[in-house]
């Protein structure tokens, strides 16, 4: 909540309607506060992280006209606190060097990706292989944001179906049946790692960072649930890349308007 308050009016002066998707662990007080904002919270998805994703893509286009921002909101908080310039330029840079993109894979600098835990980076590293290996560019697409045209919002919504975050690589892999150019890809200090932010009381209480890692990452159900997903993951990118319809062939080379 502290850097919600932090970070409102940067919130609802930017952008032209804010839309969330509210999980089961969703705290009430920041819905009620996001509401108070005037922004738009929907809360049918329970617990199915990429149900919620689609859901606020879905609402997002009843009132966008140009650009989508997608962005797990404590990675957004984080990276309003941090890099706000860099997420303020985004939309021009992204639109000046990738005019023909509808779909947009904002992932992280080697020294933002570095500051994730362990398990997050040899987990994540394996999702961001396959969708590189499969849609021909290098994409780290597990950063949990991305940005996207009207037409590629329209395209994910109509199309996406995964329930948990392996939507990371099935949207990108989505637009790339369109053609490779209509994906691509950012680098961003501001996706370093986010949870930290949230969590300096736990922190203290275990003497520091490295330790509260150690406790609450170096786990087998933590590597478990990692592993499954980037499993997930894959297996999303491969069942869109793999499958080809009677006006939509594509064999290793992408098809141009």
């Amino acid at each position: 909540m502290p850097l919600l308050l932090a970070h409102e009016t940067t919130l609802r002066g930017r952008y032209r309607s804010i839309h969330v998707s509210a999980t089961i662990a969703t705290d009430a007080a920041v819905i009620a506060r996001l509401r108070g904002l005037g922004a738009s919270v929907d809360t049918r998805a329970g617990a199915e992280i990429g149900t919620a994703r689609r859901n606020v893509v879905a609402n997002a286009l009843r009132s966008i006209s140009h650009l989508v921002l997608y962005c797990d909101f404590d990675r957004w908080l984080h990276w309003q606190s941090t890099f706000p310039d860099e997420l303020l330029e985004l939309p021009g840079q992204l639109s000046r060097r990738h005019p023909h993109a509808w779909y947009f894979s904002l992932g992280r600098t080697p020294r933002a990706f570095e500051s994730h835990p362990r398990v997050q980076r040899e987990t994540e590293n394996q999702s961001n292989l396959v969708a590189t290996i499969a849609l021909g560019t290098e994409l780290d697409v597990t950063a949990g944001a991305c940005m996207m045209t009207v037409t590629g919002a329209k395209m994910i919504v109509s199309k996406s179906i995964e329930r948990s975050n392996a939507t990371d690589g099935e949207w990108p892999a989505i637009i790339w049946r369109s053609g490779v150019h209509r994906v691509a890809s950012v680098q961003c200090d501001g996706l370093e790692f986010e949870t930290a932010s949230f969590y300096g009381k736990e922190i203290l209480e275990h003497g520091g960072r490295a330790n509260w890692e150690a406790s609450t990452y170096e786990n087998t159900a933590s590597w478990a649930r990692r592993m499954a997903l980037a499993s997930a993951t894959a297996s999303a990118i491969a069942r869109i890349v793999e499958t080809q319809t009677d006006d939509d062939h594509v064999t290793g080379l992408a098809k141009r308007d």
